[in-house]
């Protein structure tokens, strides 16, 4: 499940939203945060353990920390939990907008479509469910789909459905159900103090990153 703020965006992964940004700049950037010492002090001292700047799964989660610190990534980060979904939605309207959406995958029925699927969209399409080192990301139910190059994305997003299978639902709600809404996710314990319960611990990290990211991607 995926919650969005605004009912008009589609469903792509915030580093494409800059046109500025790209792939291999990104993955240049991860890389010197593997090997800047100050990253690597801090993210052993956040996540409790070091991540080796050689192994693809340990810059995969690197990339999912990162996510949740609302760096921008190449993915798009899920919840299992369809209420989770529906607090980002409502918490964070975009500005004049009078709809927040839900939206749901349903990655059996992509797999098992009529169509025989590429090893493209096999990858575009895999729901990562990477090891959860931060407390948020167990709390949000996270999990993540990847994508490379910008326009993939926009292909798998934009090909919802063929003939009669449908594998992207969606449910768009009234932004002046908000207070309501909130109210009762709150009463189920879906609030920003359970999502977020590691605030003050990944504050130095979040801030070191932030800064690391904004000089690479100024000098690419």
């Amino acid at each position: 499940m995926g919650g969005c703020r605004n009912s008009g965006w589609r469903l792509e992964p915030s580093l494409y939203r800059n046109k500025k940004n790209n792939h291999p700049i990104f993955i240049n950037c991860v890389k010197n945060i593997l090997n800047d010492p100050v990253c690597k002090k801090l993210l052993k001292k956040t996540i409790g353990k070091n991540l080796n700047e050689n192994s693809n799964s340990d810059r995969k989660t690197l990339i999912s920390i990162m996510r949740h610190l609302g760096l921008p990534t190449p993915l798009l980060d899920w919840s299992k939990n369809p209420w989770v979904a529906a607090y980002f939605a409502f918490k964070y309207p975009f500005k004049n907008s009078e709809k927040v959406t839900v939206f749901l995958f349903d990655q059996h029925a992509w797999r098992c479509n009529r169509n025989s699927l590429t090893g493209r969209d096999l990858k575009i399409v895999e729901i990562n469910e990477l090891e959860h080192l931060i407390p948020r990301q167990s709390a949000q139910e996270s999990v993540y789909t990847y994508s490379g190059k910008k326009e993939i994305f926009q292909e798998f997003v934009g090909d919802e459905s063929e003939g009669e299978e449908h594998f992207i639902s969606y449910c768009s709600l009234p932004l002046s159900d908000q207070n309501e809404a909130l109210e009762h996710l709150e009463s189920m314990g879906i609030s920003e103090k359970n999502l977020f319960p590691d605030k003050q611990t990944v504050g130095e990290l979040k801030k070191e990153l932030y800064k690391h990211v904004i000089i690479h991607m100024k000098q690419e």
